[in-house]
């Protein structure tokens, strides 16, 4: 499979292959407490979703501080493409 590249030709910065959440079942962390009924767990509603979006938040840790930025996504197939800088931690 071919990556997808933009206009100058640039790769991802990072890849993550989200089939291991195909069956992954919600963990405490992760689902819903307000209202948690409405959560939705299935690739089917979820990818429509992502296909929507074209920026995400990404969250880390770097020397010791928390950091949230915007950052711009794809999903092609299985695969969830984050695009960044490796200049901007």
């Amino acid at each position: 499979m071919q990556e997808p590249q933009n206009g100058y030709g640039s790769r991802p910065l990072v890849e993550c292959n989200v089939d291991a959440m195909r069956a992954t079942a919600p963990t405490p962390r992760t689902q819903v407490h307000r209202l948690p009924q409405r959560g939705e767990y299935t690739r089917e509603t979820i990818d429509p979703i992502l296909d929507e979006g074209l920026v995400c938040h990404v969250g880390f840790v770097s020397d010791g501080a928390p950091f949230v930025i915007p950052t711009g996504y794809a999903r092609h197939g299985d695969t969830l493409y984050i695009h960044g800088s490796a200049a901007s931690r």
